[in-house]
């Protein structure tokens, strides 16, 4: 029985919806069938009103608050039309330049009260704090604020006079060193070290390119077998004969021994012969010289051959 009436009967919801005072009321309904699908969102009722802000000391009707407080409407005569601000100033100006009139500035007062630095001053005054009472602050903790920030100043007034800083803020320890003035004898001293310092730098450069010159750069692999043989001078070397061969060299003991030979009474004699530590070739001696020569060196020959196969009999 129940299915029944539900399918032939419906439900309506009605609710009336307020826009204004000049707008006419509207109705709206929904319509729903518990056969097809659910029940739709049910309507707002009259209570769900927003809540606008209104002056409760106010009385009269609304339309005259809405006159007064018109904005944004469209002018009412194209016509006329307000000179905006900036031209207007523009114009004023350019009315007062021919006229000869100079502007004049406000001053700023809060500029004015403070003093000027007087022989002796190493820094400006600092600017007076200045105390308002604020909203709902009671008499009591108005002195207690005043209290706190002279007694703020003065340890800060004496902070700066005994360490020589200039502080910013006590609570978050922003300090300032002051620069001192370095005398005379201390600004020399700076400059002679400066120069030893930059002497001993150029002398230090000077030491590291020579010994970049001693330095080889040997890459991996590279076999040498033998040092190197040098088979020109240097350019800018000095050429002396008498120091370039072993044999030429001015020695003590040759000195002595030609001084010697040159006392002796055979000097003459040998004058023609060789000196000592001169050698000559064989193809420059004499056939006699060349036999005896011959004859002690294969004598020499045949000792070390015996005395080679003694030792390989031994063994």
């Amino acid at each position: 029985m129940l299915p029944e009436l539900l399918k032939t009967s419906s439900i309506y919801v009605q609710e009336e919806t307020y826009r204004g005072d000049n707008k006419k009321q509207q109705t709206s309904m929904g319509k729903t069938n518990h056969q097809n699908g659910p029940m739709t969102k049910p309507q707002k009722s009259k209570k769900h009103r927003k809540i606008k802000f209104v002056d409760p000391f106010y009385n009269g009707e609304r339309k005259q608050i809405h006159q007064k407080t018109r904005q944004d409407e469209a002018p009412k005569n194209d016509d006329t039309q307000e000179i905006p601000r900036k031209v207007q100033y523009f114009m004023d100006n350019k009315e007062k330049f021919k006229q000869g009139k100079k502007q004049k500035f406000k001053k700023n007062k809060a500029k004015d009260t403070f003093q000027k630095l007087v022989p002796g001053q190493t820094r400006p005054l600092d600017p007076p704090p200045v105390f308002i009472q604020k909203k709902k602050e009671k008499e009591r903790d108005f002195l207690n604020r005043v209290d706190n920030t002279t007694q703020k100043v003065l340890l800060q007034s004496k902070l700066s006079d005994h360490y020589g800083l200039n502080i910013e803020d006590i609570d978050e320890g922003d300090l300032t060193k002051k620069k001192k003035s370095m005398s005379k004898s201390r600004k020399e001293k700076l400059k002679h070290k400066k120069e030893k310092m930059k002497h001993k730098k150029h002398e230090r450069d000077i030491d590291n390119k020579e010994t970049e010159f001693l330095k080889d750069d040997i890459q991996f692999g590279e076999v040498v077998s033998a040092p190197p043989i040098l088979t020109s001078k240097p350019r800018k070397a000095v050429r002396d004969e008498q120091f370039s061969k072993p044999g030429k060299r001015s020695l003590l003991l040759k000195e002595i021994i030609l001084a010697n030979s040159a006392s002796s009474p055979n000097s003459s004699l040998r004058s023609s012969k060789r000196e000592i530590g001169q050698t000559t070739k064989r193809k420059n001696l004499s056939m006699a010289k060349q036999q005896v020569m011959d004859a002690e060196r294969q004598k020499a020959i045949d000792m070390y051959r015996l005395m080679k196969n003694k030792t390989v009999k031994v063994s």
